[in-house]
């Protein structure tokens, strides 16, 4: 899928119609050839639709997967954890004021 992402992004730029990539995994001897799939662009773009509609001024952003078997293999684990270390220390601060008479 990843692939085809960056195919979308080359079209886009280049104003030409690419219909495959390369793709070389580190252990492999030679790279692979990735066709666009038409189900996998249009799944694409309604992720894409989606994560834009949440976007919009005073819409909050979906919920954020919490799957060990996802999250161990994901690139952005440090910045998730510290979002989430922020988000949790709010929350905290939060109800604590709120438990203060006074203010």
């Amino acid at each position: 899928m990843q692939v085809s992402l960056y195919l979308l992004l080359m079209q886009e730029r280049y104003g030409q119609v690419i219909e495959s990539g390369l793709l070389w995994y580190l252990g492999s001897l030679s790279p692979q050839q990735v066709r666009m799939v038409p189900p996998e662009i249009q799944a694409l773009i309604m992720h894409r639709n989606i994560l834009a509609g949440h976007m919009m001024p005073g819409v909050p952003l979906p919920e954020v997967i919490r799957e060990p078997w996802a999250c161990d293999k994901c690139f952005q684990k440090a910045a998730c954890a510290l979002s989430h270390k922020v988000i949790a220390d709010a929350i905290y601060l939060q109800s604590y004021l709120c438990q203060q008479p006074g203010l």
